[in-house]
């Protein structure tokens, strides 16, 4: 073979698609191989991995019109869907308050 072989693995565990599922898989299995090397970092992926398979809540939250159209310009700028980002600062949120707990 000539050229340039080029391998890539992307991290993505999030949802439930085939691809987070192998995401989810690979970073564990990796965390179990590099466990003795370095624990903390398996600790970490372990950890990354149980966060994103925890259940997941629906909220219905009201908005005034000034602060709808606020959120979705902020969105707008960063080139994410309104949903994403108060998906975003609500869990910002809740792991600043878990961190002063």
């Amino acid at each position: 073979m000539s050229g340039l072989e080029m391998k890539y693995f992307v991290l993505n565990p999030r949802g439930s698609t085939l691809y987070s599922q192998a995401s989810r898989e690979a970073m564990l299995t990796y965390a179990d191989y590099i466990e003795g090397e370095n624990e903390e970092l398996a600790n970490d992926l372990r950890y990354w991995v149980d966060k994103t398979t925890e259940e997941n809540v629906s909220l219905d939250i009201e908005l005034s019109d000034d602060d709808f159209y606020k959120l979705s310009l902020m969105a707008h700028e960063r080139d994410i869907t309104l949903n994403d980002l108060c998906n975003q600062l609500l869990l910002d949120f809740i792991e600043k308050n878990e961190e002063n707990e």
